[in-house]
Order: structure tokens, then C-alpha cells, then sequence
């Protein structure tokens, strides 16, 4: 049998790691959010992250691998990352996020469909905060099978302390130029959010 060949990982696209920040869970895990930004001029796909965490002597303690919230990730286009340490080491003075993939979409971004979210408006809800707002097709031609919206929440110095993926109900589909309304309802660390913001895509019939 022929050896098998291994691929070469990418070299990442140049992306934008920010707003980095942890969050002690009531159990005792170590909660990291952070968000990357598109800042070149491709849609990119398969973001990963790596986070490390180190001890007083600069000692890497414990690390983690994620990708991003989002399928794809148009120019200029931000999403949250997050990483859980269920067991946190007790030494982690610092940390570093570090970027492991960043790939050009190339013809996979053809399956996916261009959505506009509108109307947008966000308020506490009880102990949680709640965004809600309207999906538009901007594809005069396809509609989309799936529509995903990705809502990151910031605290006051731009750190996120919030954020949540989730379905919007579009039945068989969302035809091109047609609307469909969604909430969600995120439960955020530390405060009340000082901002937020909502990214969506689609995924073609």
C-alpha cells in the first residue's frame, strides 16, 4: 500500500484577532471569546484560532484550537470565536491568540448566498439580552435552503462578553429578495452590553 500523502496546512490569510477576553464560569472553567475580522480583500473560510495561556516564567501552561462561528467571512466581515478551559491552569498570568487558518474561498463561496440583516434592535431581556430583526436575499436569482445569523456582544472597552449562532425559520427556503424575522436571546458575562453587532449568510438550495 502506498503511504498516505499528507497535505500541507494553508498559510492563514492576514485576519484581525480583537476583543479578546476570559470569563470564570461558576464551575470553575476558564471561558475565552475573542472575534477575528476579515481584512483583506477575499471571502475566507476555515478561520482557526489558536489560544495559549502562560505561567509567570512565560511557560505555556494550556492551549486551544477553534474556528470561528461562520462558515464564510466576507471582506471586512467579523465573527466571535469561543473556547472553553474546563480545567484552567492556577498559574495562567497572560495569554496570546494566535492565527492557525484562514483559507480563500475560492468557488465554495458560490454555494452560499448574500443575506442582509435589517430592522435590527437589541434590549435586555431579564438577566439576558435579546436582538432581534429581519434576513433579506440579496441573490436575485437563488434561494437560500439555510440562513445563519451570528450576534457578537461588547462591553464597554470593546471586549466581547457575549455571543450566539442560531437558525433563522425560512421554511423550504428564503427567495431571492424575500424577508424572514428573527430573535434570539443571549445570556452575557460580567455587564450589560455596551454594543453589538449581527452578521448572516446563506447557504444555496
Amino acid at each position: 500500500m502506498a503511504p498516505q500523502e499528507l497535505l500541507p496546512t494553508p498559510t492563514p490569510m492576514p485576519i484581525g484577532i480583537r476583543g479578546v477576553a476570559f470569563y470564570e464560569t461558576p464551575v470553575g472553567s476558564l471561558h475565552c471569546l475573542g472575534e477575528v475580522v476579515n481584512t483583506t480583500a477575499y471571502t475566507l473560510t476555515n478561520v482557526q484560532v489558536k489560544v495559549t495561556l502562560f505561567n509567570a516564567e512565560g511557560t505555556p501552561v494550556a492551549e486551544g484550537k477553534v474556528f470561528a462561528a461562520a462558515d464564510l467571512l466576507p471582506p471586512t466581515a467579523r465573527a466571535p470565536f469561543s473556547l472553553l478551559f474546563t480545567a484552567p491552569p492556577p498559574n495562567f498570568v497572560s495569554h496570546q491568540v494566535t492565527l492557525l487558518r484562514g483559507e480563500e474561498a475560492g468557488e465554495l463561496a458560490k454555494r452560499y448566498v448574500p443575506i442582509q440583516v435589517e430592522e435590527v434592535a437589541g434590549a435586555p431581556y431579564g438577566p439576558q439580552f435579546e436582538i432581534s430583526g429581519i434576513v433579506r436575499n440579496l441573490d436575485p436569482n437563488r434561494s437560500a435552503a439555510v440562513v445563519i445569523v451570528v450576534a457578537t456582544t461588547y462591553d464597554e472597552n470593546g471586549l466581547v462578553n457575549g455571543f450566539r449562532q442560531q437558525k433563522v425559520e425560512v421554511g423550504e427556503g428564503l427567495a431571492p429578495g424575500a424577508t424572514a424575522p428573527f430573535r434570539m436571546r443571549l445570556t452575557v458575562y460580567s455587564e450589560k452590553p455596551r454594543d453589538f453587532s449581527l452578521f448572516a449568510f446563506g447557504r444555496a438550495q
